[in-house]
């Protein structure tokens, strides 16, 4: 039997007796990197405060006459939006670049803007994220067996 780990779940397991409860791979995954993620907290804080400043009605629409792509927040809950956050930080970040200093200004953006070599650090943890995200697709796999979660575990492990 296979699910996540809620009391439910788990009395069901028991009760069967004859199946050995499996916890939910994605469920592990998911705390698996967020302990790796604890350690780079502070420059998530940063790129969220950026996201989340970014997010307002006036800092939208200037963002939007350099770039098409939106700010992402992350949801505590689920890692992937992390991916996604910081995947939107690195690519509006060059946008950000050729913006006038006048709209910088204006509208606070300085106030939240990452140095070079926190920029350089976000581009480094979003290739790691690159690898997190591919396994986590590759968890979603209809086929998936135990000892394919196992090899995708152990070479995450290995990174």
């Amino acid at each position: 039997m296979i699910g996540d780990n809620c009391s439910v779940n788990q009395a069901i397991g028991r009760k069967l007796d004859v199946l050995p409860f499996i916890g939910c791979a994605s469920h592990r995954f998911q705390l698996a990197v967020n302990d790796v993620l604890a350690n780079e907290e502070t420059l998530l804080a940063k790129i969220h405060a950026l996201m989340k400043h970014l997010n307002t009605i006036k800092c939208r629409a200037a963002l939007r006459k350099v770039t098409p792509l939106a700010p992402a927040v992350r949801n505590a809950t689920r890692w992937s939006s992390v991916f996604s956050m910081v995947d939107h930080y690195t690519k509006p970040h060059r946008a950000l670049q050729p913006m006038d200093h006048a709209t910088i200004s204006t509208h606070g953006i300085a106030l939240f803007m990452l140095s070079e070599s926190e920029t350089a650090q976000a581009t480094e943890l979003l290739s790691t994220l690159y690898d997190f995200q591919e396994v986590t697709k590759a968890l979603q796999d209809l086929t998936l067996t135990l000892i394919r979660v196992r090899r995708a575990f152990d070479w995450v492990s290995r990174q």
